[in-house]
């Protein structure tokens, strides 16, 4: 008993009950057209939000848009609807796969709406691409499950309800092709898909016309499983057929054509062959066109109309030809036969590109072509009318004279006008002058407007497909793969083989189904066994491969390239030899013996190497973020400004919630009170809004809080530069900043120490040793008005106009201002105050230390040094004036001195000599001298100073030289030791005394409060200590620092 072919054969689809069969994405598994209405008015409601305005086109289309973000794309999921998360068997999976097709519906609205609203034309354009690139970027995220992709996404064909009908089934793969959208047919996803179809791997179901099931042999070692006639229908193979016929079909055209015959006869083989390739092709030009309707109507399919209808009218005058008894007439019509083939010979040969368009060439060119021929409708349509009106007028002066004897010739010549072969002659006889002026006009409009614009549009064409030529290339292709798939056909049977067909297709009506089935499949066994035999062959050996490829758990198409970069990679089936299984293991012992060579090259020098991994996490930090950046929404390059903003954020939200949360608590409040050591009161009256002390005071106050801010630094500025200023000096900068305001008012007596007792953070200090060395001199008072006017005006004019961003307004940020010593006569109370009131920042490098801070000094110096003998034996030799000779003199022992001295080594010394390359301050601070005075001075009113309360640096680096210049350099050791001693434990004191102060404080403000004990009264009844100063030969405290209030209060 022979077996079922139909109930045996590989393409029918597998249970679709199953979900882990490969058909399980059936007509029953998908959403209802009503269904996939609502995911097409999601997606468009989104779409409108996510592009309200009109967005640069490349915000759209880049990679890792900001705009199509990753919150973007889980709302396109969201908007298909279902539950769970994708996962296969949830309803969310099925639902999910119409996406693709969704989103080309929205994309075609979109366009309907550019034309019909011309007002928001880009608009609707920008948001048509952002459906086309969403739909891009569903595919690309489709890496795991092919299957899914291919067979769900792309493939299938889902139906939608519009106007309360439901359209006719169409799949995202046919819809890219039909809409032209070059954006998604260039995805790989869809790349891979169209070329799984154009292998065959692909193949539509027998049971179900809407869905497509994987080839389930493709990996099958079997021959009886590949040497099958129905895999003709594979694109791939279908195009070798047609390749084959079409150069056959050629070489009958070239033989019939070029063939002398002197008299007529009857057709012989070859000629009847030929018309029987005729007959078939036009046969299944009708049935496509039948089936497919009018998107099989393309430029090529009007080029093979035209063509067999030209070689169709010669046939009939052929064949009408012999039913003529005279040899004349006979030897008329064949002749036209003939001549009418010959005109079809350039479409003969052009029909040859239809089938070479797979390469990449070829394609691109025939891409140009059509849009050429597009393009050139509209010049053609312009030009019938410009010829349909300038004929008209002509006609219209021949006839003036009642005789119409010109028609023909002026017809004539306004077709060879287009050609450019006509000349004003055929025109001058015609009703001077008014036909020539008429003819004037016409070749001006034909020859500079009409050819400049068909130009114009044949660049415009060309530009846009070169510049756009790949994903063009591939829309052709995916066309092709269609054009193949698209015509149903059981029985595929290539022209001229449909003939057969349509002898067998009258068995079909005699024979049952079952028996009609066996015809078919025999028949096309006999005629396809010569490529069958092709087939088997080359699927055989792409099974190696793909098992291969499963074996090692990658997709089917994996590993058809040996890239030079990747070891691992390729997979040769010409030089596997013996079962599938000893291909597999012999392609890995070539990988482990590639990677054993390689590591073994790598390892011969021990130095060679490098930590890997050390190296992957060196390259993920300098990476550019654009993972994050597109996760978060943003640019790449604001990635990092984003971090920054996005931590602020964070502490702003939890000190608002620590806020919060101390308002509501009042036990926090107590816990924060008693952590910071004040008072819980106050710290209320803080929280409640109340000012202190301090601010409730501020209008009672000469100078501002600002002011007073501005005051105070200053002083630390001075104090920093090693000038720390005397009283009378800062009441002279606080009158200054009152006349500043136009207030001329005195300052109080008690101004002063009212200003200390608000800042306790600035204390006394007698004059006493001042370390000079290189900063001797700092302290000297010889401002010179003259120059302080410049340096304002210099300041207000030149320097704040040339570093404020807006010369009208202050700028926000802070400028800074570096001077020398030299420049120090410059600046006066007033320079200072308008730096601070215009946020300058004063930095003031050392005075006289350019020789040691300024490297290009140094070498000037030694040019000076090196070139002064020479210089004083000129001038010891010269009269009073010098001669020009002597300058000469002068001048060339300068420089050849210079040119000696400024060279690479001594460049690079004095840059590390004055510690700036390498960086080290020590090599200038370890060369100053540093002395002391004679007398420690008397101390007088102009004699105390304010300063930080921080001990000087330079009291280390006076400990450090005291010790390098001492003969006994343990005994300077033990003096100093014994000395800050003495100062550890005079600050244990009042370490002690400032505690019980405290103390005391606190148990005064809890008995205020009613809120004490018997020990803390005792303690109240102690006899009150007196005011205590400490002293020492330097430091005199007027005020006890860490009085109650004073810090708080401010």
């Amino acid at each position: 008993m022979e077996p079922d072919l139909e109930e045996n054969t590989r393409l029918l689809s597998p249970d679709p009950q199953n979900p882990e069969d490969e058909g399980y994405f059936n007509a029953r598994f998908c959403p209802n057209s009503r269904q996939t209405f609502r995911i097409c008015l999601n997606l468009k409601t989104l779409i409108d939000k996510i592009v309200p305005i009109i967005f640069p086109e490349s915000e759209i289309t880049c990679q890792n848009s900001p705009i199509l973000n990753r919150n973007v794309i889980d709302l396109v999921y969201k908007a298909a609807g279902g539950k769970g998360n994708g996962e296969r068997g949830t309803s969310s999976h099925k639902y999910r796969a119409a996406l693709v097709f969704c989103l080309l519906r929205v994309c075609g609205w979109y366009w309907q709406q550019s034309i019909d609203e011309l007002t928001d034309n880009e608009l609707y354009k920008l948001r048509a691409t952002t459906a086309q690139r969403l739909a891009v970027i569903i595919i690309e995220r489709e890496t795991e499950d092919d299957q899914y992709l291919f067979l769900g996404m792309l493939c299938h064909r889902y139906s939608i309800c519009l106007l309360g009908i439901d359209a006719d089934p169409v799949s995202a793969l046919e819809l890219a092709v039909d809409m032209h959208s070059t954006m998604v047919i260039g995805a790989s996803g869809y790349q891979r898909c169209i070329k799984w179809l154009w292998r065959g791997w692909i193949v539509q179901s027998d049971t179900d016309p809407h869905a497509y099931i994987m080839y389930k042999d493709v990996a099958s070692n079997s021959i009886g499983a590949h040497f099958d006639p129905a895999r003709i229908k594979t694109p791939y193979y279908q195009n070798i057929l047609e390749i084959f016929f079409n150069l056959l079909y050629l070489g009958l055209f070239s033989i019939i054509l070029n063939e002398s015959r002197e008299e007529v006869v009857a057709p012989d083989f070859i000629e009847i062959l030929f018309y029987l390739f005729t007959l078939g092709s036009v046969s299944d030009e009708i049935m496509k066109f039948y089936h497919v309707g009018w998107y099989y109507f393309s430029f090529w399919s009007a080029l093979n109309d035209t063509m067999y209808s030209i070689i169709s009218i010669a046939v009939f005058f052929r064949f009408y030809s012999l039913n003529f008894d005279s040899p004349e007439k006979r030897q008329n019509y064949h002749e036209i036969s003939f001549r009418l083939l010959s005109c079809a010979a350039p479409l003969m040969w052009s029909r040859l590109l239809l089938y070479l368009d797979a390469q990449q060439f070829v394609g691109a060119m025939i891409v140009v072509l059509k849009t050429m021929m597009k393009e050139s409708i509209l010049f053609f349509v312009l030009l019938f009318v410009v010829i349909i009106g300038f004929l008209q007028g002509f006609l219209g002066l021949d006839i003036a004279d009642g005789s119409n004897d010109a028609t023909r010739r002026i017809l004539i010549s306004l077709i060879k006008a287009v050609v450019g072969d006509s000349s004003l002659d055929d025109m001058g006889n015609l009703m001077p002058p008014y036909a020539s002026i008429l003819y004037y006009i016409y070749s001006f409009l034909l020859s500079v407007i009409l050819m400049n614009i068909l130009i114009a549009l044949y660049s415009t064409a060309y530009a846009a497909i070169v510049e756009n030529a790949t994903d063009e290339y591939f829309a052709l292709v995916a066309q092709k793969t269609l054009r193949y798939i698209r015509a149903p056909d059981q029985d595929l049977y290539v022209p001229p083989l449909n003939l057969i067909e349509i002898v067998i297709g009258t068995f079909g009506w005699m024979l049952p189904r079952r028996l009609y089935k066996k015809l078919n499949y025999y028949v096309m066994l006999i005629i396809y066994s010569p490529l069958l035999i092709y087939i088997t062959t080359d699927e055989l050996s792409n099974a190696r491969r793909i098992q291969y490829n499963r074996y090692k758990g990658v997709p089917d198409d994996a590993n058809e390239n040996d890239t030079e970069w990747d070891l691992t990679d390729g997979y040769d089936t010409t030089d596997i030899t013996g079962s599938t299984w000893e291909g597999i293991c012999e392609r890995n012992a070539e990988i482990r013996d590639e990677l054993r060579n390689q590591r073994e090259g790598e390892q011969q020098d021990p130095e060679f190497l490098i930590d890997i991994k050390e190296f992957r996490g060196l390259i993920d930090e300098v990476v550019k973020p654009v993972e994050d950046a597109h996760k978060a929404g943003i640019k790449w390059e604001y990635y990092e400004l984003y971090q920054k903003i996005d931590k602020l954020t964070e502490l702003v939200q939890i000190l608002v919630k620590e806020n919060q949360e101390l308002k509501q608590n009042p036990r926090s409040k107590k816990v924060l009170a008693k952590d910071f050591k004040i008072s819980y009161r106050k710290l209320l009256s803080r929280l409640s809004g109340i000012p202190s002390v301090y601010e409730s005071r501020e209008d009672q106050r000469r100078l501002t809080l600002e002011e007073e801010y501005m005051l105070s630094n200053w002083i630390m500025n001075e104090y920093l530069n090693d000038r720390p200023v005397d009283t009378k000096r800062i009441e002279e900068v606080a009158v200054k900043f009152l006349h500043s305001r136009n207030d001329d008012t005195p300052l109080g007596k008690k101004w002063f120490e009212r200003y200390t007792d608000r800042h306790p953070d600035i204390e006394l200090v007698k004059l006493g040793e001042i370390p000079k060395g290189i900063n001797e001199g700092s302290n000297l008072n010889s401002v010179s008005i003259n120059s302080s006017e410049k340096g304002i005006s210099w300041l207000k004019k030149i320097f704040e106009k040339e570093t404020t961003n807006n010369p009208s307004n202050d700028s926000d940020e802070w400028r800074l201002l570096i001077l020398d010593g030299q420049s120090l006569d410059i600046v006066s109370d007033e320079f200072m105050i308008q730096c601070y009131q215009h946020k300058i920042w004063l930095l003031y490098l050392p005075p006289h230390s350019c020789h040691l801070t300024q490297p290009l000094d140094i070498c000037l110096q030694l040019t000076r040094q090196l070139s002064d003998a020479e210089i004083e034996d000129i001038l010891r030799s010269s009269t009073r004036s010098f001669t020009d000779s002597e300058k000469r003199q002068i001048v060339a022992a300068y420089s050849n001195r210079r040119s000696e001295v400024f060279g690479k080594d001594n460049l690079l010394q004095s840059w590390k000599k004055t510690g700036l390359v390498p960086y080290n301050p020590q090599e200038v601070l370890s060369r100053s001298e540093v002395t002391k005075p004679e007398s420690p001075g008397t101390a007088t009113s102009r004699d105390v100073m304010y300063m930080p309360p921080q001990r000087k640096q330079n009291d280390v680096k006076l400990a450090m030289d005291a010790i390098a210049r001492s003969d006994d350099p343990l005994k300077t050791i033990e003096e100093i030791l014994k000395s800050q001693h003495e100062k550890a434990r005079e600050l244990d004191e009042r370490k002690t005394m400032l505690e019980k102060e405290l103390k005391e404080v606190k148990c005064r403000l809890k008995y205020l409060q009613g809120d004490y004990d018997d020990e803390e009264m005792e303690l109240l009844e102690e006899p009150k200590p007196k005011k205590t100063r400490l002293r020492d030969s330097n430091i005199v405290f007027s005020k006890k620092v860490g009085k109650f209030g004073g810090n708080m209060s401010r």
